[in-house]
């Protein structure tokens, strides 16, 4: 399914999220393919009133706080991330939306512990 536009659906219904105030996550499985959505998304979101991070495993603590201190303020927060979204200790208020991008390399215990994160969000799994 390579060129369908399941990047493009995805990036307009994380957008619409955030563009209304709401937090969405894009998970992915590597953090170059993680890099790689951060980076167009930032493209396209300059000039918006809302937030694009990136967390990964990799990503340090200093950063780190300055997401989760996005992830529980007011105002819409598009994340994108590895399978360091879903750990306990990052939480995620106003979640809206959640994108899950290989779905298939994610298990449904990871898969539903984010989306558990917020109060049942919108989920879009693509393969």
């Amino acid at each position: 399914d390579v060129g369908s536009g399941k990047t493009a659906v995805a990036a307009h219904a994380l957008f619409t999220s955030a563009l209304n105030g709401y937090k969405a996550v894009l998970m992915v499985p590597t953090e170059i393919v993680a890099r790689q959505h951060y980076n167009s998304l930032m493209q396209v979101a300059e000039g918006f009133e809302f937030r694009v991070h990136l967390l990964t495993g990799s990503t340090k603590k200093v950063q780190r706080q300055i997401i989760q201190g996005d992830l529980v303020g007011p105002g819409g927060v598009i994340l994108v991330g590895t399978h360091a979204v879903f750990q306990a200790e990052v939480q995620i208020e106003e979640l809206a939306l959640v994108v899950t991008d290989e779905q298939h390399r994610f298990g449904v215990q990871q898969r539903m512990a984010l989306s558990e994160k917020g109060n049942n969000p919108h989920v879009l799994a693509m393969s």
